[in-house]
């Protein structure tokens, strides 16, 4: 008779208990790292429309409207992916919503203020929940949780 060799079920259940404990750190470790690079690609954008506000506002000697919140849901004049020239900055459509309102890697559309009088001071809408910044423009996103004034907001904030 032959004697049937194989693997007991305690060897079955140490080799699946291992493989899942990879696993575990494995999505883990992707997880952190794809927050990571959305946070970086906010960072990204910021950067690049308060590049094409200064440029435009440079070659203009204004930028583009006169609102406050160059990226809100009112006016059709009042969407930046519309209000700024594509000689300064052109958005994939992912960046956009369906909207026109340029949005975060998270869904959300960013605020952006600008110095509309020139006093080098930009204003804010009432109610806001973040200060007076002494800089031409400031952008900003809700960060992950969507919600603005609560920690996790990225912004292009320099502090004096």
């Amino acid at each position: 008779m032959k004697k049937i060799t194989g693997f007991t079920l305690i060897e079955l259940l140490a080799v699946i208990t291992v493989i899942l404990i990879v696993m575990g750190l494995g999505i883990s470790a992707y997880l952190s790292s794809a927050g990571r690079s959305k946070t970086a690609a906010a960072k990204a954008m910021i950067a690049a429309i308060e590049l094409a506000l200064e440029r435009s506002r440079g070659d203009n000697g204004a930028y583009p409207n006169y609102n406050n919140d160059l990226n809100s849901a009112g006016a059709g004049s009042n969407k930046i992916s519309q209000s700024l020239d594509p000689n300064y900055i052109e958005f994939r459509q992912r960046d956009v919503d369906g909207s026109g309102l340029v949005i975060d890697p998270w869904g959300n559309a960013y605020r952006v203020y600008v110095d509309h009088d020139g006093n080098n001071t930009t204003y804010l809408v009432s109610g806001s929940d973040f200060d007076h910044n002494r800089s031409s423009c400031y952008i900003q996103s809700a960060g992950k949780n969507g919600t603005f004034g609560d920690g996790d907001d990225i912004n292009n904030y320099h502090s004096l």
